[in-house]
């Protein structure tokens, strides 16, 4: 993984610092991954903060229009979506008494979910885990139901005795040559049919072959 700081600064409304990481394993739409840690004042000018966030991040997309870019900080009252629409906010509990201060921004929809933790030792700031809310096999895809044919010893008992009972030469003297084979298998489908049972089986995505 190569990491590149591409952005930072300083000033009386804002902190911030970009990077740019290229990973090992990212899926295939994304060309790289841009993250931007941000500190907005409570007293500041957030409409001065937030336009510098939205050109840095402007810029950066233009570059790379393939890059996915997370954008997560302590915005106070401020909100990254006045200025940037597009990008959606997925820490939706309280991180500071009953108020939800720190943001995490990015294009994707349900990218994260967010679970509350406890503060760091005496901090007042509640600690949140982002997780990708991935679903397991089993979920993602339906059981299929399928009919599975059983040989037990009485089934095949019971085709034996149908195969002994059975008058071969109706079919000789009814059918022309053509005709034979096709009648004949017909008919040890039917017995098959009749004498052997069947079971209906619910395979599941993770079921084993």
């Amino acid at each position: 993984m190569s990491v590149k700081i591409i952005s930072n600064g300083c000033t009386a409304d804002l902190e911030y610092i970009t990077i740019k990481c290229r990973l090992y394993y990212l899926p295939r739409e994304f060309s790289s991954v841009t993250l931007t840690s941000l500190y907005i004042h409570p007293k500041a000018d957030t409409v001065v903060a937030l336009n510098i966030i939205a050109y840095v991040i402007s810029e950066y997309e233009n570059r790379d229009p393939d890059t996915l870019s997370i954008i997560a900080g302590d915005f106070n009252q401020a909100n990254l979506k006045t200025v940037l629409p597009s990008f959606k906010q997925h820490v939706t509990c309280p991180t500071r008494g009953q108020r939800t201060i720190d943001h995490c921004y990015c294009k994707v929809k349900s990218a994260y979910k967010a679970i509350e933790r406890s503060g760091l030792g005496t901090s007042d700031y509640s600690v949140v885990l982002l997780i990708l809310p991935r679903k397991q096999e089993l979920k993602q895809r339906t059981p299929v139901e399928r009919n599975v044919t059983l040989w037990p010893q009485s089934a095949i008992e019971e085709l034996r005795d149908c195969f002994e009972c059975t008058d071969w030469s109706v079919f000789g003297t009814q059918c022309d040559l053509d005709e034979y084979p096709i009648t004949v298998t017909d008919y040890l489908r039917l017995c098959q049919d009749v004498c052997q049972p069947t079971r209906k089986v619910t395979h599941y995505p993770n079921s084993k072959p």
